[in-house]
């Protein structure tokens, strides 16, 4: 069960919608292809934390998921890594009242409580 939740934490954490500017948007896979596949402006782009952290929480996430036994403390800090963007995510989408922006950040959260109860039970 414990590789469904990490699978499903990296696949929900994708789906974070950005709106930005008159016509510009973007869910965060496409943001991430771009920093990865090197069409981004410049390399220091991964120093922000911002960009940094939630990139360091799917790579942990994706060694836990490789794991012979997935580590739920990897997972764990992995999912807090990636919080803190989609958090930020959240509350844009609130502020704004875009509920596309708010309503993209609910899976992620709705698997993260899912994991957290399922850790806090055994």
């Amino acid at each position: 069960m414990q590789r469904v939740i990490n699978i499903l934490i990296i696949l929900t954490s994708w789906l974070g919608y950005l709106e930005w500017g008159d016509s510009q948007s973007a869910f965060l896979i496409e943001v991430e292809w771009l920093l990865l596949s090197g069409q981004s402006a410049s390399a220091s782009d991964f120093a922000h934390p911002i960009i940094f952290l939630p990139l360091t929480g799917q790579l942990l996430v994706l060694i836990a998921l490789l794991q012979k036994k997935p580590s739920r403390r990897l997972t764990t800090i992995g999912l807090v890594l990636i919080a803190i963007l989609l958090l930020l995510v959240m509350v844009a989408g609130l502020t704004s009242f875009n509920i596309r922006i708010f309503g993209s950040t609910l899976p992620f959260f709705v698997v993260s409580i899912w994991h957290l109860r399922r850790k806090q039970a055994n």
